[in-house]
């Protein structure tokens, strides 16, 4: 199943310590687990996250449901590359 998501800025997009623009909508392959985390890697051509493995986990839920979201550059790291949050979209 692949789930699409709206990038917000909720308290900021960071590669690390630094502030950077919130990216475009993506799609990843997976659903929402039992514990509400989705994960996956991010495939689309042209996309800042291309090729990155994101772990997205319920902040709010509701309608919309919005996540934190981690994305890693190796899916083994321990932290994340870059941090930020998005929406679900339908």
């Amino acid at each position: 199943m692949q789930t699409r998501f709206k990038p917000i800025y909720g308290y900021g997009w960071f590669d690390r310590s630094e502030l950077i623009d919130e990216p475009p909508p993506f799609q990843i392959e997976g659903a929402p687990d039992g514990a509400g985390r989705v994960e996956g890697l991010i495939a689309e051509q042209d996309h800042p996250l291309t090729g990155m493995w994101v772990a997205l986990t319920i902040r709010t839920s509701g309608e919309p449901t919005n996540y934190n979201v981690e994305a890693f550059l190796n899916r083994a790291d321990e932290s994340p590359t870059i941090t930020g949050f998005a929406t679900a979209l339908p």
